[in-house]
């Protein structure tokens, strides 16, 4: 099989080849692997471990049109190669990253083939949409009712790279205003950003451009994140897919799992629970399992459904 391997935030195609060792000695040597790199440099945090190599990311912030150019390195590569791929296999934000745009390709191209035949994701993250008004009207429905105390709320927690301001969303004081539909998209996608926050200072990702520029609109509708969420997203990747992830991770890193898992089709998500944290698994239960789901997935993609 034909893997695209796509890193997690600071660390890079090399330390990610060190990090799938494992997994790829137990798959054997008849697979290729093509490893894609960002292109945006950041400082070494927690999530590359103790292996060594260049520490990148494909988008450091929460940002769409981060996100869009991202989409456009995975576009050209994918366009480049004669040779198609299997399969995408994906770590953190890479894992965002690859649902993204399997996501973005199944909203905008539904008629054609996705790009691979399955997926497997470790731990994603966040996952934005490269789309700078994806959702604007849903978005919209319920921050033009939060009054400006609540507004100011949001800013703070997405301003402070200290970590000391947190969103409280029991103290959203223009709750009340909303329907009950605008009510559950707002606790969702504020939750999801103050989930995005914890993961980054969990990780002590704090030095780089994690929030977005709210100085040109500080009612920050225009900028509030663009993620895609299943309380909004109907689309759902076709594809089988396999998610990986530690049983030791933290409760936020648990829950965007979850909602990764959500993004996908049901009858087609195979899970693998390891023990450990933030990591590929390299001991050799957490090692087979994930072999295993991938020889599974495979057989899958090549059914008729």
């Amino acid at each position: 099989m034909r893997f695209l391997c796509l890193h997690g935030y600071g660390t890079s195609s090399e330390i990610f080849e060190q990090q799938f060792a494992s997994i790829a000695k137990e798959l054997g040597e008849r697979h290729e692997y093509v490893y894609l790199d960002g292109e945006v440099s950041v400082t070494k945090t927690e999530l590359a471990g103790l292996f060594h190599g260049n520490t990148l990311a494909y988008y450091d912030g929460c940002e769409s049109q981060q996100v869009e150019q991202a989409h456009g390195i995975v576009a050209d590569l994918l366009a480049e190669e004669e040779v198609p791929f299997d399969a995408v296999l994906a770590n953190s934000q890479g894992a965002s990253l690859a649902i993204s745009y399997l996501l973005h390709q199944q909203i905008h191209y539904p008629s054609t083939t996705p790009p691979f035949r399955f997926a497997v994701f470790f731990t994603p993250g966040i996952i934005v949409s490269p789309d700078r008004k994806y959702k604007d009207q849903e978005i919209r429905s319920f921050l033009d009712k939060l009054d400006q105390n609540d507004i100011d709320k949001i800013l703070m927690g997405l301003l402070d790279r200290e970590g000391k301001a947190m969103i409280e969303l029991e103290k959203f004081t223009g709750l009340h205003n909303l329907l009950p539909r605008e009510r559950e998209l707002c606790l969702k996608l504020v939750q999801q950003i103050e989930t995005l926050l914890h993961t980054r200072r969990s990780f002590n990702v704090g030095e780089t451009n994690a929030f977005p520029d709210l100085t040109a609109s500080p009612d920050c509708k225009d900028e509030f994140p663009r993620f895609f969420h299943p309380v909004y997203t109907d689309e759902r990747i076709s594809i089988p897919t396999v998610h990986v992830i530690g049983s030791d991770e933290n409760t936020a890193v648990k829950r965007l799992a979850e909602i990764a898992k959500m993004l996908c089709e049901r009858e087609k998500v195979i899970s693998v629970v390891h023990r450990g944290v933030h990591e590929i698994p390299h001991k050799s239960g957490g090692v087979n399992a994930v072999v295993q789901a991938i020889e599974r997935a495979d057989f899958m993609s090549q059914r008729t459904w």
